[in-house]
C-alpha cells in the first residue's frame, strides 16, 4: 500500500521536468560511430558505503563467505582498495562508467569526526560519474548535507522525486542547487541518461508538508515514466539509479496500488492512451479514499538499486508493460564488496534493408517484438529501435573488498592452510595488495583518520571488555528479541537520570552485533553511529497499547521479524491478527466477527471479547498480553518509559510519540549508556569467586576455560590472531593491529567484564 500521492497532475509535471531540464548535468564527449553495432558497456558499483572509508573487522556471515569473504582475508572494506579497483578496470575498458547509489554517509566513527566532508571528497576524486541521494545523507540535518554538497563535490548528485523549495529564498534550504534529476552521459558513443530516484519510505518527515529538510516528494512510476519520454528521443539507453528499495525498484517496472483522496485531479492519468491508471474497487477503503492500479514504466533498460544492503547475485530480471527485459542490480552494503556488470549493447543502424528471404533487416534485426520484414519500409529505424539500442547479454563480476583485493585470480583455497600456500604467505599477499592502492585516496583520507585518532573523543582503542560468542542485534531465528536489544534497552532504561518503569527502542537504530573479542570504543561506534540520546516520556495505556499495535503492524509487513525492542516489559505480536483485520470483515457489532473465523475466536478469546466493530470491519488489537514490569497494561494508567529521541519525534512511524507532549530529552547519548552497562558485567575473578549456581553456566566455562596462561593465550581471539601472538611480538605477523589497549588487556584479561546476552522471548511472535 502507499500512501504518497502524486504532488502534481500530468501538466503540471511536464513544466516540472522543463523547468529542470536546463539544470541536468551534461557530460560532452568526442562522438564515437557505432551505429549498426554491438558494443560492450562496463557499468562499476556500489551501494550504501556508509562511511566504512578505512578498513574494518567483521564476522564474515554464511553468504559473505559463500561470495568470497573470510576470517582470514580480514579486515574488509576501505575506500583505497575500492578506488584501486575502480582505476584498474577503467583502465581495462574502453566503456566504463562508476555509479553509487547513495548512503555514503553514516556509519563509522569518521562520520561522526567528519559531518560527511570526506565522503565527499573521496567520491569526487574518483571522479564518480553519478550518485543518488540517500536517507543517511540526512542525518546530520539537511543544512549540513547542503554545505557539504555545494563545497566539495564535482560530479551529478541526483534525485529526480523530490521537488525542492525556493533555494533563492534566504529562509530555505540550499540543497535544491547541488541536486539534479538526471544527467545524460556520453560513453564513445553510448548515450545514456541516468535518472535519480532518491528514498521515501525511511524518510517519514518529507511526506508532510512544512518539514525540515524543504522537499516534497512525487510518485516514483509517474516520475520517471515523464522522465523516460522527456529523454528517451536523445539517448541510447536509460538507466535508473536507485535508492528507493528493492520492492519500489520492481515496482517502476511492475506497477503498484495507491491509495489517494478523493477528488484528486487524476483524469489525464486515468484518460490517457498508454498505460493509463486504473481505478480499482476497493470494500476496505474509508470514505473519500480511492484506490488506484499505477502501471509499470517501459522504456527503462537498467535499474541500479541501494538502500536494503541487499547483494542479487546473479542481477534480476524484471519485464515492463511492453515485454523488454529490465536487469535490476543491488550491490550490497558497508563497502564489503563492488560490482562490475559487463552490457553487450545492439545500437540501431543508421538504416536498414530487409533481407525477404530470411524476413530479416540487415545489417543488424533489432525488432524489438520479433516482427519479420517484408520490404525496407518495414526496416525504418522507428520501427527497428523504438526505445533506442538494445541490451542483448549482461554478466556480473563480484569484487570482495579485503585483503587480497587485488589478485587475479583469487585464491580459491582457505588462505590458513600453509601446506596448500607454502609458495607465499598471505602477509606477503596483503602486502602486495597495500602497495596497489589508489594513491590520491590515501593521500586524502590519511589525514582524516590521523587527526581523528588525536581527538580524545573518538578513542577508538580503549577496550571494556571481551565477548566469549557473538551478542547479536537480530533475532533472525524467532523474530522477537535479540540479545543484544535486551542489553541495549536494560542500559538505556537502568540508566541515572532515566530509570524508566520500560524501554522501547527501534530495531533498525542498533546498527551491528557485538562481535566474538575484545569489545571497544570502535565496537560501540559501530553498534551506535548516529548520535542519538534518550529521551523519557510518560505513556498513558492506551497510548502503550497503540504503539505496540503499530510495531506488530509494522513487524508484519517484514516477515514478522521485531521492528523494536524492550525492556521492562513483554508482549505478543500477533501478526496473524494484523492479516484478520486488514481482511475488513463486515460487521455491525463485535458478535458478528466471530462468524468468519470461529476457530480464532475459540482458540485466542474463548468468545467475542476482544473483537471491535470499527466503522463496520472487524477489528482487534494486534499487540497482545502486554506487561509492565510483570503486570498487565492498565488503560487509563501511566507509564515512565525511555526511548531514542529518533522514534520520539515520529521517526520510523512512530506517530503515537511523535505527539505525546510529556517528551524530555535527557541529552544521555545511548552510546554512552551502553558503554556504562557493559563495564558493569562481572570479570572472570569475580565469576570464577561467586557461587557457580548464581552465575551464568556459558560465561562460568569460559572464564575456567581461559584462568590458566595457556588457556589466555590460545583461546582468547583477537581477530586473526590470538593473546598469544600478541604476547610473543606478532611472530608469524597475523595481527592486524596491536596498541597499549589490546596488549594490556592480553597481560590481564581476567580483569575485563566479560560480556553475554541472550534472547528470552519478551517479544513473543503468532504468525499463523
Amino acid at each position: 500500500m502507499k500512501s504518497v500521492e502524486i504532488i502534481r497532475p500530468l501538466s503540471r509535471l511536464a513544466w516540472l521536468l522543463l523547468v529542470l531540464a536546463p539544470l541536468a548535468c551534461t557530460l560532452e564527449t568526442e562522438q564515437t560511430e557505432i551505429a549498426g553495432t554491438t558494443v560492450r558497456l562496463s557499468i562499476l558499483r556500489t551501494s550504501d558505503i556508509h562511511s566504512r572509508m578505512f578498513p574494518y573487522d567483521l564476522q564474515p556471515n554464511s553468504h559473505d563467505q559463500g561470495d568470497g569473504l573470510f576470517t582470514e582475508t580480514a579486515p574488509y572494506g576501505g575506500l583505497e582498495r575500492i578506488a584501486g579497483l575502480i582505476e584498474r578496470e577503467r583502465n581495462r575498458g574502453e566503456r566504463v562508467i562508476y555509479l553509487d547509489s547513495g548512503d555514503i554517509f553514516q556509519g563509522a566513527p569518521i562520520f561522526n569526526y567528519g559531518g560527511g566532508e570526506p565522503e565527499f571528497r573521496w567520491l569526487s576524486t574518483i571522479k564518480v560519474d553519478a550518485v543518488v541521494v540517500g536517507n543517511h545523507e540526512f542525518d546530520k540535518g539537511a543544512a549540513n548535507l547542503a554545505m557539504q554538497a555545494a563545497q566539495w563535490i564535482n560530479y551529478p548528485f541526483l534525485a529526480a522525486n523530490y521537488i525542492f523549495e525556493d533555494w533563492t529564498q534566504d529562509e530555505n534550504i540550499e540543497l535544491g542547487r547541488s541536486v539534479e534529476p538526471y544527467t545524460l552521459l556520453n560513453v564513445k558513443g553510448i548515450r545514456l541518461a541516468i535518472i535519480g530516484m532518491g528514498d521515501i519510505g525511511s524518510m517519514y518527515s518529507i511526506t508532510q508538508g512544512g518539514n525540515s529538510t524543504g522537499i516534497s516528494p512525487m510518485e516514483a512510476n509517474e516520475t520517471v515514466r515523464a522522465y523516460v519520454e522527456f529523454l528517451s528521443p536523445a539517448v541510447d539507453l536509460i538507466v535508473i539509479l536507485s535508492h528507493l528499495g528493492l520492492t519500489e525498484d520492481r515496482e517502476l517496472t511492475d506497477g503498484h496500488e495507491i491509495y489517494m483522496t478523493s477528488g484528486k485531479d487524476v483524469a489525464p492519468f486515468l484518460n490517457r492512451a498508454v498505460d493509463p491508471w486504473v481505478l480499482m474497487r476497493c470494500e476496505e477503503c474509508p470514505s473519500g479514499i480511492n484506490k488506484y492500479w499505477i502501471p509499470g514504466v517501459r522504456g527503462i533498460d537498467v535499474i541500479l538499486g541501494g538502500h536494503l544492503h541487499i547483494l542479487t547475485k546473479p542481477p534480476m530480471l524484471l519485464t515492463d508493460p511492453a515485454g523488454r527485459k529490465v536487469v535490476l542490480e543491488h550491490p550490497g552494503a558497508f563497502a564489503k564488496f563492488m560490482t562490475r556488470l559487463d552490457f553487450m549493447v545492439a545500437m540501431p543502424a543508421d538504416n536498414y534493408t530487409c533481407d525477404t528471404t530470411a524476413g530479416r533487416c540487415m545489417p543488424f534485426d533489432h525488432f524489438s517484438d520479433g516482427k519479420t520484414c517484408t520490404a525496407d519500409t518495414d526496416c525504418s529505424i522507428g520501427k527497428m529501435a523504438p526505445y533506442g539500442a538494445e541490451i542483448v547479454a549482461h554478466t556480473q563480476k563480484l569484487f570482495p573488498i579485503d585483503t587480497l583485493w587485488c589478485l587475479e585470480p583469487r585464491p580459491q583455497d582457505r588462505y590458513d592452510d600453509e601446506e596448500a600456500f607454502s609458495w607465499y604467505s598471505l602477509k606477503a599477499l596483503s602486502s602486495y595488495c597495500d602497495a596497489r592502492g589508489h594513491g590520491p585516496s590515501r593521500n586524502l583520507l590519511q589525514p582524516y583518520r590521523v587527526n581523528m585518532e588525536l581527538d580524545p573523543q573518538f578513542d577508538l582503542t580503549q577496550v571494556f571488555g571481551y565477548a566469549p560468542k557473538a551478542v547479536n542485534r537480530k533475532d533472525t531465528a524467532g523474530g522477537g528479541d535479540a540479545p543484544l536489544g535486551n542489553i541495549t534497552t536494560l542500559a538505556m532504561m537502568r540508566r541515572k537520570r532515566v530509570e524508566a518503569e520500560f524501554c522501547v527502542t527501534n530495531t533498525l537504530g542498533i546498527r551491528d552485533n557485538l562481535y566474538k573479542g575484545v569489545i571497544n570504543m570502535e565496537t560501540i561506534f559501530n553498534v551506535f553511529p548516529f548520535e542519538n540520546t534518550i529521551t523519557v516520556m510518560y505513556l498513558s495505556g492506551h497510548e502503550i497499547q497503540e504503539m505496540y499495535d503499530f510495531i506488530t503492524e509494522r513487524s508484519n509487513g517484514r516477515g514478522c521479524q521485531s521492528q523494536a525492542q524492550v525492556s521492562g516489559s513483554s508482549f505478543t505480536m500477533n501478526c496473524g491478527q494484523v492479516n484478520r483485520n486488514d481482511a475488513h470483515y463486515p460487521c455491525s457489532s463485535a458478535e458478528d466477527c466471530c462468524q468468519y473465523r470461529p476457530e480464532i475466536c475459540e482458540a485466542d478469546y474463548g468468545g467475542t471479547a476482544q473483537w471491535q466493530c470499527q466503522a463496520g470491519s472487524c477489528y482487534s488489537h494486534p499487540g497482545e498480553d502486554i506487561l509492565i514490569q510483570g503486570a498487565p497494561l492498565v488503560l487509563n494508567a501511566s507509564y515512565k518509559m525511555a526511548t531514542n529521541d529518533y522514534i520520539a519525534n515520529g521517526g520510523s512511524g512512530f506517530k503515537v510519540l511523535k505527539r505525546n507532549t510529556t517528551k524530555v530529552n535527557t541529552g544521555i547519548a545511548m552510546r554512552d549508556a551502553l558503554t556504562e552497562y557493559l563495564v558493569g558485567f562481572d570479570n572472570c575473578n569475580e565469576l570464577l569467586a561467586a557461587d557457580p549456581n548464581t552465575v551464568d553456566p556459558f560465561s562460568l566455562s569460559f572464564c575456567l576455560d581461559i584462568r590458566d596462561e595457556a588457556g589466555q593465550r590460545n583461546i582468547l581471539v583477537l581477530g586473526a590472531c590470538t593473546c598469544g601472538d600478541v604476547l610473543d611480538g606478532d611472530p608469524k605477523n597475523r595481527c592486524r593491529s596491536i596498541n597499549p589497549a589490546i596488549t594490556k588487556f592480553c597481560e590481564n584479561p581476567l580483569d575485563y567484564p566479560v560480556i553475554v546476552g541472550e534472547s528470552d522471548n519478551r517479544i513473543y511472535r503468532k504468525v499463523n
